[in-house]
């Protein structure tokens, strides 16, 4: 009994079949690679589109400021925060 490695009888035509498919799965792979870019290609040209149409109408309201301003200098609270004391006063180094 003879083994064949194919559909067909023939080497000839089992070669010429394996090779057409082979062929065809290279063509598919290609084709989900080439859609696959052009979906992230007109994904990245159209994205600053969509931002710049986000972006009108939906400011952020103004909100009253019903917080008292902070009395102390960004180093004071820095330096606070460094010593771990957050709500302690600070003087400036030169005056006593």
């Amino acid at each position: 009994m003879s083994f064949s490695s194919g559909p067909y009888k023939s080497k000839l035509f089992n070669a010429i079949n394996h090779r057409v498919r082979r062929w065809g799965d290279r063509l598919e792979v290609t084709f989900r690679q080439l859609q696959g870019a052009a979906q992230w290609g007109l994904q990245l040209l159209l994205y600053p589109i969509y931002l710049l149409v986000q972006g009108k109408g939906h400011e952020q309201p103004v909100l009253e400021n019903h917080f008292r301003p902070q009395t102390r200098s960004p180093q004071q609270r820095l330096s606070a925060i460094a010593w771990n004391r957050p709500n302690a006063q600070l003087r400036p180094l030169n005056c006593r």
